[in-house]
Parts: C-alpha cells; structure tokens; sequence
C-alpha cells in the first residue's frame, strides 16, 4: 500500500489523485489475519564508482535515494535531470549526485581489494570483510556460495525508533507510521536470498528484541518454511533495571533458530550430537541412575569405586546398593563418552545421583561422538550480557568504540552447538566484527579451520553524518568514509584481535575465558588467521562478457574457490592464456585454443577443485569440462551475468 501512495505522487491530475488517494486509503482499512505488511517502493542503493552519463538514472547523495532522476543531459560540472516523480526539470552539480541502482535490476559485482591481514603463513583459508549494502552483497555470495554456506548469525536493526537504520538514505524513527512495514521490506529481501546460501544441513541465528520479535517470526515462517523453525532461543542481555515503564524490566533478547532438514546441533562443537536433560517419557534421550538398590552377594560384577579421571574423587558402590553396570561396561560407556560426572554440566543442573549414562536403546548416534544438546532456556552464564561484548570491543580500541555489541562468548557459544571444524559462517549485519572474532577464538580452541563472511555498510553515524555536512563533505568522500563503521570498528577490531596489537603497536589487554570456564589466554596473542578486507563495486556487463575486466572478476573467482591460500593478483596488463594456481586451488583457461595444453597440465594435479571456462559456447564449456574430469567446472563469463540477470528477476517477485 505504501508503494502505491508513493506511485500517486507521479499522477499529474489532482482530481484523479485525490479520488484514487481515497479508494487507497478505505482498501487499506481491511486487514487480513496473519502477517500484513506493505510492499514500500523498492530499496535504491547508491553505486559509486559507476560514471553518470546521459540517460543515467541518479540520485542526490545526501536525499532519500527513491527520489531519482533520469540525467537528461550533462557537461562537466553539472547534469540538467528530470524527475521520475514530478517531472519537472532541474540542474544539480555533478558531485552531489551519484548513479543508483533500483531494485529488480541486474547488477554486475566486483571486489575492490582494501587490506588484510596475513598472520597465518601456513593456514591455507582466507576469512573475508565485504564492505557494502549488505543487499548486492547477497547477490554476489549466492553466485558464490549457493547452497554452501552452514551457519548464517545476524543482528539487524531492531527497528526500536532510535536512528539506526535507514530505508532508501533516509533514516526511519518512531514518527515513521510505516516503520514496520519498511523493516519487514528490508529483511524479507534479504532473508530470502540467505535462505538461498544455506546449506542441506545449514542453520541461521537472527537476534531480536520483544519491537519485532513476533513479526520477524511469522515473516521467517514464510521464507524458510514453519518446519524448519528450530528455537526462540531466549538471551539475557542485563541484570534489571528499576527505572522502566509498569515496573517490569525486560532483561532479555531472543534469537531466533531456524534449521535445514540436515542440521543437528552439537554443544560441544567438531560433531552433530544431540541428547535431553529430563527423564520425561518420549524424550529422544534419556538418563539413568548408575546406581540400583541391589546388594554386592547378588551384584557382585557392579560392586566397584569409579574414579573421576579429572578430578581424581572416588565414588565407590555400597555393599547394599551397586551400580546398574558391571566394570567393563562402564569402561566402554566412558570410552564411548556417554558418562556425566557431577560438575561436568552445572548448568543442567545434575545434582544426583553422583553420575548418569545414555541408555543403548534411547540414544540417537553420530559416528561415535556424543555431546549435549542447546536447551533453550538454559544457555549457561559464560555466554555474557551486553556489558561484556562492550568490555569486549573497549579492550581492542581502549574506549567505548560501538554501542551494544554482542559479546564473543555468545556468538561463540552459537557457533559452538551449529558448526564443525570446517564449517563456511556467514553475517551480513557484520555491525562491530563480533562474528569474525568469535570464529577465530573457537577455531584456536579446537584447532579448527572454520571460515567466515562478514558483510557491513559503512555508513556514519547521525551525530557524525550532521557533522560532516556542515563541513561539505559528503558521502563517498575520503573524510566521510574514514568515519564509517566498516573501516572504523569492523575492519580495525578484526585486524587489532587478529594480530594482538593495536595499529601504534600497543598490545591488547585483556583475556579470553574459554569454554571450561577455567582456562584463558591473552588478547595480545592473537589468532593464526588471515583475512581480507574489500569493498563491493559494480562493473558494466558489456564490459565483463567481452573479456575486458577479468582483473575485476578475479577475486571473485578466488572466492567462489574456497578463498583458499593468498589472493592471486595479475602481472602486467595483458591477460594469460590461462591460469593453473595449484596453491588456490583453481585453474582458469582464458583462451580456448589452448585447451589442449591446459588440460594436459592439470593431469597430474591432485590439488586443483574449481576449473574456470572463458568461452561462449556452451557446448565447447561441456566437452572441456568432460575432458578435464573435474567435478566442479564454471563458464566464464556466462555463469557470473547469468546469476545477477536471472537473480535479479527471482528477487523482483
């Protein structure tokens, strides 16, 4: 309905305005049951980079980016527009405009390289920053990782009423009467395509707060299926406060669970592994005393003392009452690691008996790996509040550098229970970095090689973007941008964690607590990982099906991959006639006529996974694939347009 009352503007007779305005405004009365929200005039996203030439559709940097205009002619200071609302013809200078793209239409993405950080000479995975409307940025990870990705964290704008986020460059608050409707807008078009990136076994966090906890659900019922809703996991987010509305302090947050057909959560992480915490009947997973009332004459096979092998305490049987097993099989439950110990789990609450097992018949298995499940209402205390991911990101930047962050031990604790060791992590409301970080302190705990996306705008904060323009300076200038929250908080707080000091060499200060409660480490250490930092530009189609930005393309090739060993980078402007990179693990054949060639070198290759075709022809890109015998074969450059044309027509809908 809002998208409609925007489209009346464009009418020129006020008679028929007025009238259609009317019949507008009695079928907005009638609501329907279930999930109700407007479809608003589609997101605009500013391109920067794109020249604007005549005919260009644009907007004025710092207006609402849905107020467009078709550029009607130009010279070199200014561009005489009409708008595409009134009509009305007008001249804005050159450098407060900036070419758009409107929803529904295709976009052609590139990578422009930024920085990054290489502190892991012999990890072969590269972790990767996108600074960008996190929107296209979608769009290129579903041509890069459809279908691939295992656990999807965000946290987007809670919609609150505070200025913190914006629909189509212009901020939404409290007074906004369609707020809702236009974050629902927002999150529908994205969560679509994320549930596109997931994988069979894939699984996605989103937090929320109580504003649009219930909306978000139904809207999540639609995309991702009512089957697959997993969990309202419910967080505490502070201690109470005293000074709130009817005297009820609201403490917690939820995040909310949504699961593929595939997916199993593990609590202890490098293993699909689920059990119960009662002994309700019809549970998936039961527990059962060790202990049974029977005398060691009638036992006499179950009358022995086991032994903690952590802490060294002795819980013998009593000569009137024995274990329910006999020694060996103690021994093998334990070996199996079906066996609880007191303390083991304080958080289920296991007070007696001393210790429980996993009846044979109950149990659910995965190879022979056992864990505990997620209960939802018991995430344990170690997760943190809000106060710790601000102690967090102070401890990196020596000062309160971003509001509200998540802390790293429940974004840890997440990836815990929905991850193994090799697992693809994916956050496009990056915000302050916490997800990266959360992913290089479990991967230095269990020695694992998970690799992370994280996916930021970079916008400026109000108080700063009010700043700025009284100075003249506008988006997309070198001083607006370097106030940016991507290259502000997250790219810094990635690269300070990473290598344990700071940008002046200072070293981190504080400590880790990992999983056992017990043991910590330093943040000065750092992590062994590498990642990358770039910024989402757009290339033109032409340009890209006639062979002339391959260089562009590149890292996106590098990507698709698996962002296996350092990025590759072109010598010289004249492009080869292929490319065999054994150490990224692809091969990219630029000129057919040299196939023979290509595919004769990459026989005696174990290491290569992705093979890249240049050619137009889709029969020469099938039999050149049957010939190199790989499994995973990509054509270049039909693949890449086809996924944003074809995309972009999919997301319209």
């Amino acid at each position: 309905m809002a998208a409609i009352k925007d489209l009346l503007r464009q009418i020129t007779d006020p008679a028929l305005r007025e009238r259609l305005s009317a019949e507008v405004d009695r079928l907005s009365k009638n609501k329907k049951f279930g999930l109700v929200f407007e479809e608003h005039v589609p997101e605009c996203t500013p391109l920067y980079g794109i020249h604007v030439r005549r005919g260009s559709i644009v907007a004025r940097k710092t207006e609402k980016m849905n107020d467009i205009y078709r550029v009607k002619k130009l010279d070199a200071k200014n561009a005489v527009c009409v708008s595409k609302v009134s009509g009305e013809t007008t001249t804005i200078p050159l450098t407060e405009i900036v070419s758009v793209a409107q929803f529904g239409e295709p976009i052609f993405p590139s990578l422009e390289p930024i920085a990054k950080v290489a502190n892991a000479p012999d990890n072969a995975f590269w972790h990767t920053l996108i600074e960008a409307d996190n929107y296209h940025a979608l769009q290129l990870l579903e041509y890069l990782y459809e279908g691939q990705v295992d656990c999807i964290y965000i946290d987007p704008p809670y919609n609150t009423g505070a200025r913190d986020w914006k629909y189509n460059n212009d901020y939404v608050d409290s007074s906004d009467a369609w707020r809702h409707s236009k974050w629902l807008s927002m999150m529908q078009k994205r969560l679509k395509i994320a549930k596109r990136i997931l994988s069979e076994s894939g699984v996605i966090f989103i937090s929320i707060d109580d504003g649009e906890q219930a909306r978000l659900k139904l809207l999540c019922d639609e995309i991702f299926g009512a089957g697959c809703f997993a969990a309202t996991i419910p967080w505490r987010k502070r201690t109470a406060k005293s000074d709130v509305p009817h005297g009820i302090s609201q403490d917690y947050e939820w995040i909310l669970c949504y699961a593929n057909a595939g997916f199993e959560a593990s609590a202890e992480g490098g293993g699909r592994k689920y059990f119960e915490t009662d002994d309700l009947p019809g549970r998936p997973w039961r527990y059962h005393d060790l202990t049974k009332q029977t005398t060691a004459a009638e036992r006499p096979n179950s009358f022995f003392t086991i032994t903690n092998p952590k802490t060294g305490e002795e819980y013998p049987a009593s000569p009137h009452r024995t274990w329910s097993i006999t020694s060996d099989t103690f021994d093998g439950y334990y070996a199996e690691g079906r066996i609880i110990f007191p303390g083991d789990y304080d958080f289920l609450n296991i007070k007696k008996p001393v210790m429980r097992y996993f009846q044979e018949d109950d149990r659910k298995k995965d190879g022979d790996k056992f864990g505990l499940i997620a209960a939802t209402t018991n995430l344990p205390k170690e997760v943190g509040m809000t106060q710790n991911g601000t102690k967090d990101v102070t401890e990196i930047f020596g000062e309160k550098a971003f509001s509200f962050p998540k802390p790293v031990t429940l974004i840890r604790y997440l990836l815990k229970i929905a991850t193994n060791s090799d697992s693809l992590v994916v956050d496009f409301f990056a915000g302050s970095g916490t997800t990266l970080h959360a992913v290089n302190l479990l991967n230095a705990e269990d020695e694992g090689a998970r690799r992370c996306v994280l996916v930021t705008n970079n916008e400026v904060s109000y108080a700063e973007q009010i700043s700025l323009q009284k100075k003249g300076v506008q988006p997309n200038d070198v001083e607006w941008e370097r106030h940016g929250i991507c290259r502000s908080v997250t790219w810094p707080r990635t690269a300070y964690s990473i290598r344990g000091k700071r940008s002046d060499g200072t070293p981190l200060s504080g400590e880790y607590v990992l999983t056992d409660g017990k043991e910590k480490c330093h943040m000065s250490e750092g992590f062994t990982a590498n990642v990358e930092y770039f910024k989402l530009g757009f290339l033109d189609k032409n340009s890209v099906s006639l062979g002339q930005q391959f260089a562009e393309i590149l890292p996106l090739l590098w990507l698709k991959a698996g962002a296996v060993g350092e990025r590759p980078e072109l010598d010289g402007e004249e492009l080869p006639d292929m490319l065999i990179l054994p150490q990224n693990a692809f091969a990219v054949l630029l000129d057919e006529d040299c196939y023979g060639e290509f595919a004769e070198k990459l026989t005696d290759m174990d290491n290569i996974r992705t093979v890249y075709f240049v050619t137009n022809s889709e029969e020469a890109f099938r039999e050149m694939s049957d010939g190199v015998g790989q499994e995973r074969t990509c054509q270049l450059y039909r693949d890449y347009i086809d996924n944003f044309v074809i995309g972009s027509r999919r997301n319209k809908l």
